[in-house]
């Protein structure tokens, strides 16, 4: 059963939804502890790119790009459309073409936030998730439960499942009168803070097969947005945005002679006050806008070796295994948004290379069963494992 503040908009008396399709910009499906919600209110909008976002002065007004707003149907679910990027002005575009993607869902007095990258696929005519390429139209996409105050991107599930990108913040209180697509509310560009690190990539690898990891200057991330209301006392996830980023040397950075060794980058975030006309409401954002630094060496430790099991392949001495499918990847990584880690996966593409080195002869294996060239999680391991 739904909470006593949601019933009302929960099953009954919602106008018809339009079904999505192929143009659809965002789409999900809004529940409480796993019941639909019908009727609420959905918002969505446009953040500027990273390269604005940095440039802006201190207590400047963030340009936002506001979208069609709908109300979810008798099954909870709804969608937004955009018939294609040209009407989209290009300080929202990243380099690849991505733009980011905010989604507000209020219902009895409360709202949750959400956000992804997506871009415009002008050959097959469909907007995609800009890390997994899954079309937007595709499944459910974002499963917003006001129950569990939680989000799951459904378009990035790993090969177990389980969600790669989660966690949403709950508003209390006048939600019509705070939510930043509604009303007369700004946002408003606040402090910097510079070098955080991203735990970008887990290596699981033996001594008879070291890793070799190499970032190209064309790499993009998905790294986390963490969101408040309390005036960034307290952050909590709040869904996720795929930055292009400029290698710190170069046309790439690579550590290579890697055993079982966590690697890392830094990123620069940057705080957004969300202002009202009758006060501060202490509603913000903490989002990632450029690139510090590729694989920090101060910042790189051992780990205990993971070892997958769905796949295997032989490795000799003085062989190599090559990949930029570990995209996934071979990792459990986050992003340090300040008090909190933020899950979250990065969008390596063909950008990010990992190599095995076989100097004795052992194994690589990964987490799908057609194959480590198939696989988003690879170790190397000896013969007796």
């Amino acid at each position: 059963m739904a909470a006593a503040g949601l019933t009302a908009m929960s099953l009954m008396g919602a106008p018809a939804q339009a079904t999505g399709s192929q143009l659809d910009i965002a789409r999900g499906v809004v529940t409480y502890n796993g019941s639909p919600i019908a009727g609420a209110t959905v918002h969505a909008y446009l953040w500027p790119n990273g390269r604005r976002l940095v440039g802006q002065a201190r207590g400047a007004q963030v340009p936002i790009f506001k979208l069609d707003a709908t109300t979810t149907d008798s099954t909870g679910h709804y969608s937004v459309s955009m018939a294609s990027p040209d009407s989209i002005p290009a300080m929202y575009k990243e380099t690849s073409g991505s733009v980011s993607v905010e989604v507000d869902v209020i219902t009895g007095g409360k709202y949750m936030v959400t956000s992804d990258s997506v871009v415009y696929n002008r050959t097959a005519g469909v907007w995609k998730d800009a890390e997994t390429g899954v079309s937007i139209a595709s499944g459910s996409g974002e499963a917003v439960d006001f129950g569990t105050g939680t989000t799951k991107n459904t378009s990035k599930l790993d090969a177990g499942g389980s969600s790669l990108a989660s966690g949403a913040m709950t508003y209390h209180g006048d939600a019509t009168a705070t939510a930043a697509g509604t009303g007369t509310c700004t946002w408003s560009a606040s402090t910097m803070h510079y070098g955080r690190p991203e735990h970008f990539m887990n290596v699981n690898s033996w001594r008879g097969g070291k890793a070799e990891v190499t970032e190209a200057s064309s790499a993009s991330h998905t790294l986390g947005i963490g969101v408040t209301a309390d005036g960034f006392t307290t952050l909590k996830a709040g869904g996720t945005v795929t930055l292009s980023l400029t290698a710190n040397s170069g046309t790439s950075v690579s550590a290579g002679r890697l055993v079982n060794e966590a690697l890392y980058n830094k990123t620069n975030v940057r705080d957004y006050k969300l202002v009202c006309p009758l006060g501060p409401t202490g509603d913000g954002r903490r989002r990632p806008v450029s690139n510090y630094s590729f694989l920090d060496g101060s910042l790189e430790h051992n780990i205990t070796h993971t070892y997958y099991f769905s796949s295997c392949q032989g490795l000799r001495a003085h062989q190599t295994f090559s990949t930029t499918t570990a995209h996934q990847s071979t990792i459990g990584h986050g992003f340090d948004i300040g008090p909190i880690n933020v899950s979250a996966q990065s969008g390596f593409g063909k950008s990010v290379r990992l190599v095995f080195n076989g100097t004795q002869n052992g194994f690589v294996c990964g987490s799908n069963q057609s194959g480590p060239l198939s696989s988003g999680r690879l170790d190397s391991r000896s013969f007796h494992g």
